[in-house]
């Protein structure tokens, strides 16, 4: 399978600055130069950074009791 899987954490002192952000942003269009057709992450369900994958177009595609698995299409 041709699809990355992003690994990301901001530090607990640095959140909620738009460093997580400009972050995704910055990977997504590197592999969006690169020709990838999608990407995937693995987040918490209670995890806030929910909310940021799904403005940025992450979908969950496979959930299980505790955590999505989320793909962004790039193409």
């Amino acid at each position: 399978d041709q699809t990355p899987s992003l690994s990301i954490s901001v530090k607990e002192a640095f959140r909620h600055q738009g460093i997580g952000l400009a972050l995704m942003k910055t990977m997504i269009n590197a592999l969006r130069k690169r020709n990838y057709p999608a990407i995937s992450l693995s987040v918490s369900k209670l995890n806030k950074a929910v909310y940021l994958y799904q403005t940025l177009g992450f979908k969950p595609v496979k959930e299980n009791d505790d955590d999505f698995v989320m793909v962004l299409t790039l193409f």
